[in-house]
Protein backbone atom coordinates (compact mmCIF):
# COMPACT_ATOMS: atom_id res chain seq x y z
CA UNK A 1 0.00 0.00 0.00
CA UNK A 2 2.77 2.43 0.91
CA UNK A 3 4.68 1.49 -2.21
CA UNK A 4 1.69 2.35 -4.40
CA UNK A 5 1.21 5.72 -2.68
CA UNK A 6 4.91 6.49 -3.06
CA UNK A 7 4.80 5.66 -6.76
CA UNK A 8 1.77 7.91 -7.26
CA UNK A 9 3.51 10.80 -5.52
CA UNK A 10 6.72 10.32 -7.51
CA UNK A 11 4.79 10.08 -10.75
CA UNK A 12 2.86 13.28 -10.03
CA UNK A 13 6.08 15.13 -9.14
CA UNK A 14 7.68 13.91 -12.35
CA UNK A 15 4.72 15.07 -14.43
CA UNK A 16 4.81 18.49 -12.76
CA UNK A 17 8.53 18.83 -13.42
CA UNK A 18 8.02 17.94 -17.08
CA UNK A 19 5.34 20.63 -17.39
CA UNK A 20 7.59 23.20 -15.69
CA UNK A 21 10.55 22.40 -17.92
CA UNK A 22 8.34 22.41 -21.01
CA UNK A 23 6.97 25.85 -20.17
CA UNK A 24 10.47 27.23 -19.54
CA UNK A 25 11.83 25.81 -22.77
CA UNK A 26 8.81 27.11 -24.69
CA UNK A 27 9.49 30.62 -23.38
CA UNK A 28 13.15 30.42 -24.34
CA UNK A 29 12.28 29.18 -27.82
CA UNK A 30 9.74 32.01 -28.21
CA UNK A 31 12.32 34.60 -27.18
CA UNK A 32 14.99 33.16 -29.46
CA UNK A 33 12.58 33.23 -32.40
CA UNK A 34 10.89 36.55 -31.65
CA UNK A 35 14.02 38.71 -31.73
CA UNK A 36 15.40 37.59 -35.13
CA UNK A 37 11.95 37.73 -36.72
CA UNK A 38 11.33 41.26 -35.45
CA UNK A 39 14.75 42.34 -36.76
CA UNK A 40 14.02 40.84 -40.17
CA UNK A 41 10.60 42.54 -40.32
CA UNK A 42 12.23 45.84 -39.35
CA UNK A 43 14.81 45.49 -42.11
CA UNK A 44 12.11 44.63 -44.66
CA UNK A 45 10.03 47.65 -43.62
CA UNK A 46 13.11 49.89 -43.70
CA UNK A 47 12.87 50.97 -40.07
CA UNK A 48 16.03 52.46 -38.56
CA UNK A 49 17.62 50.18 -35.99
CA UNK A 50 20.24 52.06 -34.06
CA UNK A 51 21.06 52.80 -30.44
CA UNK A 52 20.49 56.54 -30.78
CA UNK A 53 17.73 56.97 -28.21
CA UNK A 54 16.17 60.35 -27.56
CA UNK A 55 16.10 61.81 -24.06
CA UNK A 56 12.44 60.89 -23.52
CA UNK A 57 12.96 57.22 -24.38
CA UNK A 58 15.94 57.11 -22.03
CA UNK A 59 14.36 58.99 -19.13
CA UNK A 60 11.00 57.19 -19.04
CA UNK A 61 12.30 53.75 -17.96
CA UNK A 62 14.40 55.44 -15.28
CA UNK A 63 11.41 57.38 -13.98
CA UNK A 64 9.28 54.22 -14.08
CA UNK A 65 11.81 52.34 -11.95
CA UNK A 66 11.86 55.20 -9.45
CA UNK A 67 8.05 55.36 -9.30
CA UNK A 68 7.70 51.60 -8.78
CA UNK A 69 10.40 51.57 -6.11
CA UNK A 70 8.67 54.44 -4.29
CA UNK A 71 5.28 52.73 -4.48
CA UNK A 72 6.70 49.46 -3.17
CA UNK A 73 8.30 51.25 -0.23
CA UNK A 74 5.10 53.09 0.63
CA UNK A 75 2.72 50.16 0.17
CA UNK A 76 4.78 47.46 1.83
Amino acid sequence: MRYCALMIVLFSITVLMIFILASISAKIIFILLQLPISILVGWILGLPMDLNFQLFKTAMPFMTVLAVAFMLQVCI
